[in-house]
Formats: structure tokens, C-alpha cells, sequence
């Protein structure tokens, strides 16, 4: 079975790809950081960010993917800059 866990951002999205193999142990597959021009509008970086996950459910094919609720702290607006 094959998870893929994403940490979501709007400049940068985490994400680990883990394989659980006998006795329900886990062995990482791949992880790392997807990174997004600030500099770009937010429709374009979402465009990007939705290409990037399709790459990353194409490459892994997931049976489970588990994505991390965004926080907002005391700004909102903050967790889509």
C-alpha cells in the first residue's frame, strides 16, 4: 500500500510518498518540497499546484492520500499569500 501525505501551502506544498510493506512497516518512497513563484498571481500558483499534485498521484498512484488541514493563525489572508 502506498500513502502519500500532503502538507498544502500556496508558495510551498510538502509532500512524502511511503510504502507500507510487511508487518506494517513503513518505508519511504520520496518526499520533498514543491515551490511556487510568490511573485506569480494566486490563480496561476494554483494551476501549478494542481499540476504538481497530478504528477505526484501519476508518479505514486496512492491507494490513500492524507492532506493536512491548513491552519490560520491570527491572519487569514496570510494562508493564500
Amino acid at each position: 500500500m502506498i500513502i502519500l501525505g500532503i502538507d498544502p501551502g500556496s508558495r510551498f506544498l510538502g509532500f512524502a510518498a511511503i510504502q507500507v510493506v510487511a508487518d506494517s512497516r513503513m518505508k519511504p518512497l520520496e518526499y520533498g518540497v514543491l515551490k511556487f513563484d510568490s511573485g506569480e498571481n494566486l490563480s496561476n500558483r494554483l494551476l501549478e499546484i494542481g499540476s504538481g499534485i497530478r504528477d505526484l498521484m501519476a508518479s505514486y498512484k496512492p491507494d490513500h492520500v492524507s492532506l493536512e488541514k491548513i491552519f490560520l493563525g491570527k491572519n487569514a489572508d496570510s494562508a493564500f499569500n
